[in-house]
């Protein structure tokens, strides 16, 4: 169990067409994180609206910056804006979604120091993630994460990535679509929480960035361009940048799924110990796309409504109607782990919902206990019917 610290996150909230909902996540961040929050930055990527302080809550107003950029400077504004922070890491969103409060606490807790970003994404988005992972022997060890939906990054990775942009010459068009670049150009396996309502919820309203055929081909344009980038930088064999992990190490099961609890300061995992889906042999990262296609192409009806019908975060999502039910059957190796990261006042029980064959299975499991994740002792599982 873990408290994160305090007063070392600064959110950069980007506004463009949607400032009702910009003034709606403000109001929300700063009376549910007040002690938890450096600031929030407000960067209005829109010219012809002028924001101002005044445009929030009176109680809001110490933790807020405002940035009106005289041109739209699109996502990379929201690195330009990382940078400028005396905060040690930046939680990023867009305008279009709220992400409930104890989930960004969850985010900072779940890893002291960072030392990956953490990207939140609807089971849709997580499942293209999931999909674009590509694994080439000891050199290529990335996928695709959008930040939008919601990322908690390190200043430092923010810093080196500025830099590396710079360094690769990218052009001024490619700058600005940065968070099509990110997650590739890091190198490592990108580490996903699917997120379902109340954890994320939509607020919809103004003009959407990315519609229809159109807007999907920019970004595949774009996600094509970064592991291109990513390819040579590797192939070269000289870092343009300490961002780009040139030796990259699977820091975690590429199999794990993962999901923050609603309402409370904890995280649920699943571990499969095998692969549950398959594509094509990828030679690079340049792959991406062609990877995705054809594991889409194999994955089962069964694969797929459970992975996107039935994610894991409706395990934890406080919905009684709703459930998780695992993309493959379980198997052998397979993991549950339930991470209580916030405090701990008094013994505390948790209650799994489940039907009978489950049951069986769950009361067959190895179950253990830790308060530091590296010691385990034996704990008990009862089954009450």
């Amino acid at each position: 169990m873990h408290n994160a610290p305090h007063r070392d996150t600064t959110v950069v909230l980007l506004n463009w067409s949607r400032f009702p909902n910009v003034q709606r996540i403000v109001n929300s961040l700063c009376h549910e994180l007040d002690d938890f929050l450096e600031g929030i930055i407000v960067w209005n990527n829109n010219p012809s609206q002028d924001v101002t302080k005044q445009d929030f809550a009176p109680n809001c107003r110490a933790l807020l910056t405002i940035f009106n950029s005289p041109s739209n400077e699109f996502f990379k504004a929201r690195y330009l804006a990382c940078a400028s922070t005396s905060s040690d890491y930046c939680f990023f969103q867009d305008d279009d979604f709220l992400v409930q409060p104890s989930v960004i606490r969850t985010m900072r807790a779940s890893n002291t120091k960072l030392l990956s970003p953490i990207y939140l994404a609807p089971p849709h988005e997580a499942m293209t993630s999931r999909l674009r992972t590509v694994i080439v022997g000891e050199t290529v060890h990335t996928s695709m994460a959008w930040l939008g939906y919601g990322s908690l990054v390190s200043k430092s990775a923010v810093l080196e990535f500025l830099e590396l942009m710079n360094s690769l010459n990218m052009t001024e068009e490619e700058q600005k679509m940065a968070d099509n670049y990110f997650s590739i150009l890091k190198n490592e396996l990108p580490e996903v929480w699917t997120v379902v309502p109340p954890m994320l919820t939509e607020l919809g309203g103004g003009q959407a960035f990315t519609v229809g055929s159109d807007g999907d081909k920019r970004n595949a344009i774009h996600m094509l361009k970064a592991a291109a980038y990513l390819d040579n930088i590797l192939k070269s064999g000289t870092p343009k940048s300490s961002f780009v992990h040139m030796l990259p190490e699977i820091s975690h099961n590429p199999y794990v799924l993962r999901t923050p609890c609603a309402n409370n300061t904890c995280l649920v995992e699943f571990s499969q110990a095998r692969p549950s889906i398959s594509g094509i042999q990828p030679r690079g990262a340049q792959d991406i796309l062609n990877l995705e296609e054809s594991q889409m192409n194999r994955v089962s009806v069964h694969w797929m409504e459970n992975t996107l019908v039935k994610s894991l975060s409706h395990a934890v999502d406080g919905d009684l109607h709703s459930a998780f039910q695992s993309p493959v059957d379980v198997d052998l190796g397979d993991m549950l782990l339930f991470r209580l990261l916030g405090s701990l006042n008094s013994p505390k029980a948790i209650t799994i919902h489940t039907e009978f064959t489950t049951a069986e299975v769950l009361v067959n499991s190895v179950w253990e206990i830790s308060d530091d994740c590296l010691l385990w002792v034996s704990s008990i599982f009862s089954l009450k019917f």
